[in-house]
């Protein structure tokens, strides 16, 4: 069984927690994230023990490895970060457990900061650390392009899109404008990552200047950071893993953010349906053996600018849901029936997977006695943690 974990939502939908409480519960050994990158951070707790997921799967702290998809972008810088984190939680696992919160964002924890400055991915790397097997074909993001993202958004002023600020959205506009992209398959070779860095820069109309030999440095850091978190992989080697596999696909996002079906200009630059995970499933020539879940909470959330229907402050705290600088406010609303059909029709999920049933007991919808036929509930969240998760037998 394939199982694609897709939100519903705007996100923050709990994707990352069902990937996690999928893994745990029928032993799968491998995640893959299809969609999306390194600006979609998924909470997960388990037994207590709290990790945000940018970079690694979140079947992690269940044991899955990780694997990223050619459609997707990284962060090595960031992604060093991660790797020191994510080993801290496998310790606690192990240990035991230890640590609070809620879970269930796609925000980044610290949107503030781009990762590491150069220099502090390059010490030697930790045998046992955690890594992340990636998609040759996979782009990277580089400081420069966090850089040209916060500037572009800034000058936006009252019109600004709405952006997680590490340089997703400048990523990927930069291979849609038909410049050569930085790929993972590239991370090897520092002189290319330089040429590629001086090539941006002097492409960009945010960016005044760069000295040759600071590039030069920023292209060793990233191959060191590069080389600490990631192994990449083939076309071929991706595809055999699928087909010979129990996987949980991981989707960013949601489908009211999707770049083709969502409110523009407050979309992200990815398509957040099912349609890449089934794509690459069909390739591997196991298309019979998918099941799409689909991720939502009791109520409808959104982070910063963008319409959201029926917008009411419903009491709701949350730890990892804060207001920051870049990713903004944290919103929250009852769902509208008509957007939940909306999303429902263009997602078709088998099951859904309903979260936040501890702060309203049922789906809460913005007119009384207003109903929305939902497939059946697969998983039902009471609470932030693993153990809160319930599956229909």
């Amino acid at each position: 069984m394939i199982d694609i974990v897709v939100g519903l939502g705007w996100g923050d939908e709990g994707k990352g927690a069902t990937v996690d409480a999928l893994v745990a519960a029928r032993g799968i050994g491998n995640t893959l994230r299809f969609n999306g990158g390194h600006q979609a951070a998924h909470n997960v707790i388990a037994d207590g023990v709290h990790h945000t997921f940018s970079t690694f799967g979140s079947g992690a702290l269940a044991g899955a490895a990780s694997w990223i998809g050619p459609r997707c972008t990284i962060d090595p810088l960031a992604a060093v970060n991660e790797q020191r984190a994510l080993s801290r939680a496998l310790a606690r696992t192990t240990a035991g457990g230890g640590g609070a919160g809620a879970a269930g964002a796609d925000s980044p924890s610290s949107p503030d900061s781009p990762g590491p400055p150069p220099g502090a991915g390059a010490d030697s790397p930790d045998p046992s650390a955690p890594r992340v097997r990636v998609h040759r074909d996979a782009l990277v993001t580089t400081p420069l392009h966090v850089v040209v993202n916060r500037a572009r958004e800034s000058a936006r002023g009252p019109e600004r899109h709405g952006s997680t600020g590490t340089g997703f959205g400048e990523t990927i506009a930069y291979a849609h404008r038909g410049f050569a992209p930085l790929r993972a398959g590239d991370m090897d070779d520092p002189a290319l990552i330089a040429d590629h860095l001086a090539l941006y820069a002097g492409r960009s109309d945010l960016i005044e200047s760069v000295n040759a030999a600071w590039l030069a440095r920023m292209a060793e850091d990233l191959r060191a950071s590069f080389a600490r978190v990631y192994d990449v992989v083939t076309d071929e080697e991706l595809l055999a893993m699928i087909a010979t596999s129990d996987v949980v696909m991981e989707g960013a996002q949601g489908l009211m953010l999707d770049q083709d079906l969502g409110t523009h200009p407050h979309t992200t630059w990815s398509k957040t349906t099912p349609a890449w995970a089934v794509e690459l499933c069909g390739r591997a020539g196991v298309g019979h053996r998918i099941r799409v879940v689909g991720a939502m909470r009791t109520y409808a959330t959104r982070h910063g600018r963008g319409p959201l229907p029926h917008e009411a402050d419903l009491g709701v705290v949350e730890v990892h849901n804060t207001t920051s600088r870049w990713a903004g406010e944290f919103r929250t609303a009852p769902w509208d029936a008509e957007v939940l059909r909306y999303a429902l029709d263009r997602v078709r999920p088998d099951v859904i997977a309903l979260s936040h049933l501890d702060v309203f007991d049922d789906v809460l919808m913005s007119a009384p006695g207003e109903t929305v036929g939902l497939p059946p509930v697969l998983v039902a969240a009471h609470g932030p943690d693993r153990r809160d998760r319930v599956f229909d037998s």
